[in-house]
């Protein structure tokens, strides 16, 4: 009997076969190579000598109409793998009927048992136009025969020819994937100690303390007091990140040309708030200090950072959170599950996404939250599902609200939405992401600059802070408590609209302050007035019940509030103040408007380990769930539980048609321990709800998917068609 190779192992032969030529292809062209096309080429062999990076230059298993190909190489390759010669013709109908259209760049079929051989080359993109535009599912493309045969010199000189076709032709940039992106700027890690040591020498200038110092207050929530140096080290990180995002994002939307590196790396070319102030201290040094060192070192850093960008093929990004892997490189593992920070795996999102619409919850023209968004893979997945079931990207991208209390994790989840629509559009959306302290609003109704507050420990106290930004919320927080809420609970409009009304009031504010930064500081005040009167006129602040509070608190406090912002601007610049003004008022957006869906992964902590002030509110009503169903013991019980517990009751509380958690096994199967501490306090917060519930799904992933030890599990509550009552 004849023996027939198993497919998987066809395919890794090829694989690697494909990978050898093309280091074979860069090393011969490295030889002639010069100035950034050197660096390219070698770039590109680092990651190529990644194992964990080099399958993404060529992705396995794609999803495409009709299946999944195989494998394929920079959208201009589809290759398509059997394991005997007889399934060869049969493939190539698949791929020249099916596949190839959704490759509308595709240059070459190749069909392989990785003994035999058919390449095939597919004639110009003129006469494929009809096949991609054809409903005829028999409709096939031109096909050129280049190569039938099984000798192997033969098909590697044909495969190499090939491959140096299309590397050249590109550019030798490198498609854009989260294992690629942690190769390409693993060396701008240097620069750390650096732009610490900046940090450290200026930490006390009057610009410079109260944005470090909010960046504190704000690592002290999710840290648990870390010491001053892993504050800052932490403050150092996630600068360097920033830069970094801001700038990939700017080649994306091809903002990139002409600008210098100091502002690609500051986003100033982008004309919308993607960042927030408090990572843009290195910006105000450059611009004020007089010390050529220092200067020298963010220029330095923001070059090799845009040098490397210009490495990279964003137009390839898949649905994929293309920033994981690259946060991870700068954030240590022990840091990360400090504050139970776990990245959600790509197919653990997807498969709660699946259990949603098991359960008859697809996401079409729904209100998707995520209450931890992090750096958005689950907004990103449930964009994309949105417009698969066929929901317009401009309405979808408006149905996708995430909070996080990291302002990093802003930053990273507004580029990778804003990345995830320009596959549909050639418009720049404004994304609903927001700087919030969820937990804090959940459970005490505040919000972010509020949940900076003090710990219990006595000793410890605070400084400066960003005193104008106080008071611009206190001034919102005024007019939010003077709304007659049983009067807006009887609003007319639908339940997505007053997230429009933060996006009119963001756009808005952010068009104002770029406006008034490009004049003369002396006229901040006068040209601020002006603009806030014209946009009030126009209505450009929105026409609901935030675009109402925001009018509202523009001709009551509008005085105050101008001078508070002019006081802003002259001190720091635009300094991105229209997103963190918007994200004080997000909270009470999505009070208002409600979300149907719930999808996330909260933060994995015990109880015991956190302990910000508000802390002491969620441990008491952990405690009150649970006196309903034990008879003694529910503050141990308390103690033992996780936070993640707690989460799930904050958002079932303000949910109207399902939520789909991540939780830690321990807190919901727990079969393999004696500690019932966790699924007790689950199971508490379930049986509240019990009245609103439909049906109840628990799966135990059994895998390490965050590959920490800790197992995770999946929950999905679907709940009954009625009113729920507010945070």
């Amino acid at each position: 009997m004849k023996h027939i190779k198993p497919h998987e192992n066809i395919r890794l032969i090829v694989s690697q076969l494909i990978m050898d030529l093309t280091k074979e292809v860069l090393n011969e062209l490295l030889v002639h190579a010069e100035g950034l096309e050197k660096v390219s080429i070698e770039t590109f062999l680092d990651v190529l000598s990644n194992t964990k990076s080099w399958k993404s230059i060529i992705p396995q298993e794609v999803a495409a109409i009709g299946g999944f190909v195989d494998m394929d190489f920079y959208d201009r390759i589809i290759f398509e793998i059997k394991g005997t010669e007889g399934e060869l013709k049969e493939g190539l109908k698949k791929v020249s009927t099916e596949y190839v259209k959704s490759y509308p760049k595709a240059e070459y079929i190749i069909l392989t048992t990785s003994s035999l051989w058919w390449i095939y080359l597919i004639k110009k993109p003129s006469l494929q136009k009809k096949v991609f535009e054809s409903e005829d599912p028999s409709s096939r493309v031109q096909l050129s025969k280049i190569y039938i045969g099984r000798r192997e010199n033969e098909v590697n000189r044909y495969l190499k020819q090939i491959l140096r076709e299309i590397l050249t032709k590109e550019g030798y940039r490198i498609p854009a994937r989260p294992e690629v992106l942690a190769v390409v700027f693993k060396k701008v890690t240097s620069f750390e100690g650096a732009m610490l040591e900046i940090l450290s020498n200026h930490k006390s200038d009057e610009l410079i303390r109260p944005l470090s110092e909010s960046f504190t207050n704000i690592i002290e929530v999710l840290y648990n007091e870390p010491t001053e140096e892993v504050s800052y080290r932490l403050l150092a990180k996630h600068t360097i990140l920033q830069m970094i995002v801001l700038a990939c994002l700017t080649k994306a939307l091809n903002k990139f040309e002409g600008v210098d590196p100091v502002k690609v790396c500051r986003g100033l070319s982008l004309d919308l708030d993607v960042s927030l102030p408090y990572l843009n201290w290195w910006y105000l040094i450059h611009s004020h200090s007089s010390m050529e060192k220092e200067i020298g070192i963010i220029e330095n850093l923001s070059s090799e950072i845009t040098k490397n960008v210009e490495l990279i093929d964003w137009q390839s990004s898949g649905p994929e959170d293309v920033f994981r892997e690259l946060y991870e490189l700068f954030i240590e593992q022990d840091t990360r599950r400090a504050i139970g920070e776990y990245y959600t795996p790509l197919w653990l999102v997807e498969y709660a996404i699946e259990r949603l619409k098991s359960n008859s919850v697809p996401l079409r023209d729904k209100l998707i939250f995520d209450p931890f968004c992090g750096s958005g893979t689950f907004l990103s997945m449930a964009f994309h599902r949105k417009v698969r079931e066929g929901e317009d990207p401009e309405k979808a991208i408006e149905e996708v609200v995430g909070f996080d209390i990291n302002p990093l994790a802003i930053s990273l989840a507004r580029a990778e939405l804003i990345l995830a629509y320009s596959k549909y559009s050639t418009e720049i959306p404004r994304t609903l992401i927001f700087h919030t302290d969820t937990l804090a609003t959940m459970f005490q109704g505040q919000n972010i600059l509020d949940s900076q507050i003090p710990f219990e420990s006595p000793e410890f106290t605070y400084h400066t802070r960003l005193t104008e930004l106080n008071h611009i919320q206190d001034s919102i927080i005024k007019e939010i408590s003077g709304v007659h809420f049983e009067e807006v609970n009887h609003r007319t409009s639908d339940g997505s609209s007053n997230l429009i009304d933060i996006l009119r009031i963001e756009r808005s504010l952010g068009e104002i302050f770029r406006d008034v930064v490009g004049g003369e500081k002396n006229s901040y005040r006068d040209r601020l007035n002006l603009l806030f009167s014209d946009y009030l006129k126009q209505n450009r602040f929105g026409e609901h019940e935030i675009g109402a509070i925001f009018r509202k608190l523009l001709k009551g406090e509008g005085t105050k509030f101008i001078d508070y912002i002019n006081q802003l601007l002259n001190k720091y610049g635009d300094g991105v103040w229209a997103a963190t003004i918007a994200s004080i008022l997000a909270p009470l957006a999505i009070d208002f408007s409600k979300s149907d869906v719930v999808l996330t992964n909260p933060p994995w902590l015990q109880l015991s380990k956190f302990r910000p002030k508000y802390s002491a509110k969620i441990k008491s009503r952990a405690t009150y769930l649970l006196k309903s169903f034990v008879k003694q013991g529910a503050s141990e019980i308390v103690a033992g539980s996780d936070l993640a517990s707690m989460a799930l009751y904050g958002a079932m509380q303000n949910t109207t048609e399902a939520v789909a958690f991540i939780m830690p096994r321990e807190s919901t199967f727990n079969y393999k321990t004696s500690q019932r501490s966790g699924l007790l306090l689950t199971y508490s917060v379930l049986k509240n709800f019990e009245s609103r519930t439909e049906n109840i799904e628990l799966i135990d992933v059994d895998y390490d998917a965050f590959e920490h030890g800790n197992y995770p599990a999946l929950l999905i509550v679907k709940m009954k068609n009625e009113e729920v009552s507010k945070w």
